[in-house]
Formats: structure tokens, C-alpha cells, sequence
């Protein structure tokens, strides 16, 4: 039989450019786009950039430069990528200041609208995406705004009524004055209900969280631990049911660490 490496490199070293993750989508073609962020210390230049593998990953087309702009930053994550049931892919980044924008692309990520306003206030990991309401609403959960001062962390939800062209919020899902709650990863779980799990970023020993709506996000259930401690979740749900959270290990070893289990799993610990 032969064997499959347990690694497949999507983007090479390149001591001339640093590449940041960013978003995996699977098509129904079969195909997988990657959305990532590069920055080009030799030209200054900062770039979102997309890729495309036909073989499940094992080799990835060069790059399609979808923005680009001058100047350096610290970090540039690439864009979260989410297919709606019509067949549009939302392209959801952050504004400069605050809020966030949406590009969208109506043949499979080749070509690429101008940017929408999205929510003004509160900003979108890449790991999160748009969840489609029953009556065909899109939600979407977000971090604190950065333009309030002093920022409390918690999770905030928009929603839009219109598939996208506005949004109304937004309104707080999950907060707890002991804890700074940010970076929410959601999806639609097999069930129905909707479930998101939530960065938790005060440093004090406190593990992840998540919280459930079973009313398509008209009310969510309090904040419950996770049996993890961990920043940056990907959060998604497997054919088998379970639930796959990809994170950043800050509960000892500082890994890429990946926890499976069920959604409803209890953590032992209050």
C-alpha cells in the first residue's frame, strides 16, 4: 500500500516573505481552496493571496494575489472563506480601524466583487464563518469592538436579513466580567442548533469556552468550559458527528493541538 505522508507543505519556506495561515474551504467539485496572508519583507508589501489544490491537499497551484497593498504589518492572517447555499463564497476580513468587510465571489473563488461593508464595529477571527438561518438569514459572530475603551472582551453577533448587502447588530452572545472572551469559531452543527466556542485571553488559568443556540441565534445558552486551554480555535464538525476544535496549546506544551469529542461533552471541572 502506499504510504501518505502525514505533512503536505502548502506554502515553502521563503526567508525573503512570511506566510500566515488562514482559511481552508471545501467546494462540491471536490476542489480546496486555502486563503493566507503574505508579507514581502524585500518589496514591503503585504498581500492576500489564494490557492487551490485538486488532490485533497497533496499539491497546491501558485498563488492568485487577491489584495495587495504597501507597508509592513506584525501579522496578516489570511481571510475566512464561507460557501452559502446559493453558491456565493463570503470573503470576510477586517476593516482598518474596526468593524469588517466582505468580498464575494460567485464562481468558486476566481474572480472577486469589490468590498462590502460589513458590521461596523467588532472584527471576525479566520477561523469563524457565516452560519445561514432557517427562514435564509446569515449571522455572524464577532470579537469586542477595539474602538471602546476600555475594551471588555466578549462575543458579539451581526445579522443580515438582505443575504449579506446589510447587517444589523450588534449584540453581545457571551460576556462574564472575570473573563476577556474573544476570537469565536461557529458553525451549524448536524442537529440544528448552532454552536460556538470562544478564546478566553485573561492568562489567569482559565480554560476555552462554548455556548449553543437552539433558536437560530435569538438567544444562546451561558458559557460553558471546554476540557481545553487554548487561542486561535478552528472549530468544525465531522461526518461521524464528532467535533474537531484545531487550536494554539497554552495549557502547557506550545503546539498546534487538536481536541475531538462531542459537542455536548462535559469537561469534569466546574
Amino acid at each position: 500500500m502506499k504510504q501518505i505522508p502525514f505533512q503536505f507543505e502548502i506554502v515553502a519556506k521563503n526567508d525573503r516573505i512570511s506566510a500566515f495561515g488562514g482559511d481552508l474551504l471545501l467546494l462540491p467539485s471536490g476542489e480546496v481552496i486555502c486563503s493566507y496572508g503574505v508579507l514581502d519583507y524585500e518589496n514591503e508589501i503585504q498581500q492576500q493571496v489564494l490557492i487551490r489544490s485538486s488532490d485533497s491537499g497533496r499539491s497546491w497551484s501558485n498563488p492568485v494575489v487577491v489584495d495587495q497593498e504597501r507597508g509592513l504589518v506584525k501579522t496578516l492572517r489570511g481571510r475566512s472563506l464561507s460557501r452559502l447555499s446559493d453558491g456565493r463564497i463570503a470573503m470576510i476580513y477586517n476593516a482598518p480601524d474596526d468593524g469588517f468587510l466582505i468580498r464575494w465571489s460567485s464562481d468558486d473563488g476566481h474572480n472577486w466583487s469589490d468590498s462590502t461593508q460589513g458590521g461596523r464595529l467588532g472584527t471576525v477571527p479566520v477561523s469563524n464563518h457565516i452560519i445561514e438561518t432557517a427562514d435564509g438569514g446569515l449571522l455572524v459572530t464577532t470579537r469586542t469592538s477595539v474602538a471602546k475603551i476600555p475594551v471588555h472582551k466578549c462575543v458579539m453577533q451581526y445579522r443580515s436579513n438582505d443575504r449579506g448587502r446589510t447587517w444589523i447588530g450588534p449584540e453581545i452572545v457571551a460576556s462574564d466580567k472575570r473573563l476577556n472572551l474573544t476570537e469565536p469559531s461557529t458553525v451549524r452543527l448536524s442537529d440544528g442548533r448552532i454552536m460556538c466556542v470562544i478564546r478566553e485571553n485573561s492568562y489567569n488559568c482559565f480554560p476555552s469556552y462554548k455556548i449553543f443556540s437552539e433558536d437560530e441565534g435569538e438567544s444562546w445558552s451561558p458559557i460553558q468550559p471546554l476540557p481545553l486551554f487554548g487561542h486561535e480555535l478552528y472549530l468544525g464538525q465531522l461526518s461521524s458527528g464528532k467535533i474537531l476544535i484545531a487550536y494554539r496549546n497554552v495549557g502547557g506544551y506550545a503546539a498546534t493541538f487538536a481536541w475531538l469529542g462531542d459537542a455536548d461533552d462535559s469537561t469534569g471541572f466546574m
